[in-house]
């Protein structure tokens, strides 16, 4: 089968730090370092969509934003990313939760995807007015399960169990399709909720021998309710170009962790009702000697953090082939993680994605991200091309095409630097949006560090009215000391074509000024004739060089045609008469002249 990828989304907060939280353990102040604003969890998103990812994970509890309100926000600034939204059924009716499910999978386009969490601490259940106990809670979430359930498939429910009663129970609106459940428990009361309703279900990070234990163990249970779950693992990551860099960037991570919070988040998890929690302090043992578990399995995450506690470390190829040795087991789903999150996305994604092309474990179940199979090559995703334009984002790296206001007008003026519109969303987001500075966290609105993502060329903008007419003084002085003829088309704007001059007038254009001078009444000079006929067309053709002249060195050489003179004009409509005979039904007013965008005509 092949492979599905998940993101995470820090509802917490982000830093370069492992920000703590979950399972009774405090999160601290790390996670002030990137507050968790739209802003900023809308950037991260979209790059994970970009990346290839196929949705991202939320966490629920009293530590993070809400996940439902805030994924429903992002939902309006990515267009194909899927939001796994993790909810509590104790604290919402099921009647509710199927509403609200089926509103936000039409609402979305079909991007909801939900991670039923029972809880597992009964101080932060009571928190939320849920007085039961483990064993009580799971069963509840039974019972949740099984009337929401029945609603999505369109049944009228009536339901009287020990904990939840409903009578009448419909919804109007489906949802379409209806959301994949994930779950996730080890103890035998989870697996059993697991292996009757769970559509996905979910493990933490342990190494592969336990990790294929629970999967025989919830084949085995669901087998029995005729029902084949797919499978899926939580994990941090931690990956570089290569090994040493990855074991470098732990060990920076394990020396920002101050000795006493490690203490203290220990004995809260020890606290912990959680067989899942257990499992993962089984691994290290609040102990920082061994904390490489399995080979590139590192525990040190679950030092100060709750819930999955082990990361993949290592290089891209190293952490790929952990990736398809779980995937080997019957894992084909990932959920993971990095901090910083916007920046580590791109180490997984850009590094990773061996494992994401038809030659590896498999093609990643997402819609292709930008350009077609042709554009992109026959073996390689979008994301993998992307990945390599961002080599240094990891580091802090201004890239060169990212200047300042300043240095893009500088730049202007020696001829702006193009970039197409797929490198444009190749800087994290699609044309138009702005780019969050990576050295520098965004702040409560997200403004920090931001940069308009965009040229002025892009926009169809000119320089300005005033240095267009220097420019075109200049150049017609330079043409008067040089001698060059007049009627030649001076230099315009390098935008705009040059305007040819017009061929001289032949015998028959004389002709005909000579024949519209005579309708008007008008009497040639004595001894008029050829000669005098020539005169007078060397006279108008002085008069159109002019005109001519004036088209290109105008107030606006965009224009195809500038404003014509009065003498010009009743020239015009002079000979428009003689070309009509001098019929009363002869057009008045002359030529039509340009100003701004609307035609008129002088009266």
């Amino acid at each position: 089968m092949a492979l599905t990828v998940h993101w995470f989304l820090p509802t917490t907060g982000d830093s370069r730090q492992v920000v703590g939280g979950g399972h009774g353990s405090t999160p601290g102040t790390a996670g002030s370092d990137r507050p968790p604003s739209v802003a900023y969890l809308g950037q991260i998103a979209r790059t994970a969509e970009q990346l290839g990812f196929s949705g991202a994970l939320t966490p629920t509890g009293a530590w993070c934003e809400d996940a439902w309100l805030t994924t429903a926000m992002l939902t309006q600034v990515t267009e194909r990313l899927r939001y796994l939204v993790a909810f509590r059924p104790g604290q919402i009716s099921p009647t509710l939760a199927a509403q609200m499910a089926a509103s936000y999978q039409n609402q979305s386009g079909g991007r909801l995807l939900l991670n039923v969490v029972t809880g597992g601490e009964s101080a932060e259940q009571r928190a939320y007015g849920d007085f039961l106990d483990k064993a009580g809670r799971y069963a509840r979430t039974d019972e949740f399960l099984t009337v929401t359930g029945r609603l999505w498939r369109g049944e009228t429910v009536d339901h009287h169990g020990t904990h939840l009663q409903v009578e009448g129970a419909r919804l109007t609106r489906l949802p379409e399709p209806v959301p994949d459940v994930y779950f996730g428990g080890s103890s035998p009361e989870a697996e059993r909720v697991a292996a009757r309703h769970a559509d996905v279900y979910l493990t933490w990070g342990e190494p592969p021998g336990q990790v294929k234990e629970k999967i025989d163990r919830i084949r085995s249970l669901a087998a029995v309710h005729g029902r084949s779950p797919r499978f899926g693992i939580r994990l941090h990551t931690i990956s570089r170009d290569t090994s040493a860099e990855a074991w470098a960037e732990a060990d920076r991570l394990l020396a920002g962790m101050d000795p006493e919070r490690i203490r203290a988040t220990q004995e809260a998890l020890a606290r912990s009702e959680s067989e899942g929690q257990r499992r993962m302090r089984e691994l290290h043992g609040g102990s920082t000697d061994r904390l490489e578990v399995y080979p590139n399995l590192w525990a040190g995450v679950g030092l100060v953090r709750g819930g999955a506690g082990t990361a993949l470390v290592g290089s891209h190829a190293e952490v790929a082939d952990r990736i398809e040795e779980y995937h080997r087991l019957g894992v084909d789903e990932f959920v993971l993680s990095g901090v910083p999150h916007l920046e580590e996305a791109y180490q997984v994604g850009r590094g990773c994605s061996r494992c994401w092309r038809p030659a590896g474990c498999g093609a990643v179940r997402t819609p292709p991200v930008g350009g077609t199979s042709a554009q992109q090559g026959e073996h390689e995703p979008a994301h993998a091309a992307q990945g390599r334009a961002r080599d240094d984002l990891g580091r802090g790296v201004r890239p060169q095409d990212e200047a300042r206001p300043a240095d893009r007008d500088r730049q202007g003026q020696r001829g702006h630097r193009h970039r197409s519109e797929g490198q444009q969303e190749d800087r994290g987001g699609a044309p138009g949006h702005r780019v969050v500075d990576r050295d520098l966290p965004a702040d409560g609105d997200g403004k920090r560090g931001q940069q308009p993502h965009q040229h002025r060329h892009d926009q169809g903008e000119h320089r300005p009215r005033g240095v267009q007419q220097a420019e075109h003084r200049q150049a017609r002085q330079h043409a008067e000391q040089t001698g060059r003829h007049r009627h030649q088309p001076l230099a315009a704007h390098p935008d705009v074509p040059v305007r040819q001059p017009a061929p001289p007038d032949t015998p028959e254009d004389q002709a005909d000024r000579q024949h519209a001078a005579e309708q008007r009444g008008e009497q040639a000079p004595a001894g008029a004739g050829p000669a005098a006929a020539g005169v007078r067309a060397d006279h108008d053709q002085q008069r159109d060089d002019e005109v001519g002249e004036r088209q290109h060195v105008g107030d606006d050489p965009g224009r195809p045609l500038a404003r014509r003179t009065g003498r010009e004009a009743r020239r015009l409509r002079r000979a428009e008469g003689a070309h009509t005979g001098g019929l009363p039904g002869a057009p008045r007013g002359g030529a039509p002249h340009r100003t701004g965008r609307t035609v008129r005509r002088r009266r």
